[in-house]
């Protein structure tokens, strides 16, 4: 098995990250360029068992797929966030899961930051506007032994079957970053690979971190990609979902807002992200925002 990495502002995230691993275990970290301090201290981390590789800030998924490039392809891939920490021994469960339920890609429950409430453990795509449902979100999680399935698996954390890799990988790199993921499940889901949840297997989830900037909570840039890729993720699907889509447009800028309401203190600013991904969506504009947001 491989652990592929991709760096934004990160390396005390990434750090962390890979103390929580199994030791020896083989690291590809794909530093997404921000500055030179930010690369000096990622090119520190290389070692026998962990490769650092450099690459222009094109976003997630373009780093994704240029590391995807430097693995076997007869191994098994562990796709991690930074800002994520793995319970002890929860690498080695989700692993022995995958192999013993024949998933064909395998996440752990996946918990908000050092607390036992639910950040993910398993979720859907609402077909009717293209959002995504986190399943239990919020809630307290219950020890389970169990492996469930999921129709919708988080970019977050997810451990790819060596014959699933050709099917759903390389990433989409036109959306820049978020919802890369929601097109890779329904490139799974079609394909009818086995997709599922090892509640067993534990790793816990800074969401935000690395696209945040001097704020709290989600970031502005979360906003906007979020608002303006529900909309180009569903016209890449069929043109009937993204016409869904660009018709809910009015109700997902609405719930995110309500959210922004709720959980980020009302920031205008991020209300203002919301509507200009939205209309950018709308008009059909992918890659790198060069808006200042």
């Amino acid at each position: 098995m491989s652990v592929l990495i991709v760096n934004y502002k990160s390396h005390s995230y990434v750090s962390r990250l890979i103390d929580s691993l199994p030791p020896g275990l083989s690291v590809v970290i794909v530093d997404n360029y921000s500055d030179d301090s930010e690369r000096q201290h990622i090119d520190g981390m290389a070692c026998q068992n962990i490769r650092v590789m450099h690459s222009l800030n094109d976003g997630f998924a373009a780093g994704v797929n240029a590391g995807l490039s430097s693995i076997d392809p007869g191994q098994w891939i562990l796709l991690v966030n930074p800002d994520v920490i793995f319970a002890s021994g929860a690498v080695e469960v989700l692993f022995a899961n995958a192999i013993d339920n024949d998933l064909d890609l395998a996440v752990p429950c996946i918990l908000q930051g050092g607390s036992e409430k639910v950040w993910f453990s398993g979720g859907r795509v609402r077909g009717r506007d293209l959002s995504v449902v986190h399943d239990g979100y919020g809630k307290r999680v219950i020890n389970s032994d169990a492996v469930t399935a999921t129709t919708f698996v988080s970019g977050c954390v997810v451990l790819f079957r060596p014959s699933a890799r050709s099917v759903v990988l390389p990433l989409e790199e036109s959306l820049f970053m978020y919802y890369e993921d929601v097109l890779m499940s329904f490139s799974a889901n079609r394909q009818g690979l086995v997709s599922a949840v090892v509640n067993s297997s534990r790793a816990y989830h800074a969401a935000g971190a690395s696209s945040r900037q001097n704020d709290t909570g989600n970031s502005s840039l979360y906003y906007y990609y979020q608002s303006r890729n529900r909309i180009l993720a569903a016209r890449s699907i069929s043109r009937t979902m993204g016409i869904r889509a660009e018709l809910m447009t009015p109700y997902c800028v609405l719930n995110l807002v309500l959210r922004i309401v709720r959980r980020e203190r009302g920031s205008l600013a991020k209300m203002r992200a919301v509507g200009i991904g939205a209309w950018d969506g709308l008009r059909g504009k992918s890659g790198r925002s060069a808006r200042r947001l």
